[in-house]
């Protein structure tokens, strides 16, 4: 039997990705545990009124602005890491091409 290294890459192929609908997220909330951490990501949408009135402000204010969730995550501690990594390393790109 071969001996394997002690770190080794292996290719993941995600299957049905095509077919998961791509969902526009412009609000999250993360909370975590000593063991995990929860992201929830949803859409919130402003009033659909041009102008609203200062006691519709207030009532926002009080009651806060309805969103749908559309995911929810659990990660550990360990792949949160990986993930903020990878964004961070995917930003970074992104900021070189847009040079902002």
């Amino acid at each position: 039997m071969a001996e394997l290294p002690e770190k080794y890459a292996v290719p993941i192929l995600f299957e049905g990705a095509d077919e998961v609908p791509i969902k526009h997220a412009n609000c999250f909330f993360v909370v975590h545990t000593d063991d995990e951490f929860f992201i929830t990501f949803a859409q919130a949408h402003p009033p659909y009124k041009l102008k609203i009135s200062k006691g519709e402000v207030e009532e926002l204010q009080r009651a806060g602005l309805k969103s749908r969730v559309i995911a929810r995550i659990m990660i550990s501690p360990v792949k949160m890491k990986e993930f903020l990594d990878v964004l961070n390393e995917n930003y970074d790109k992104f900021k070189r091409i847009r040079k902002d």
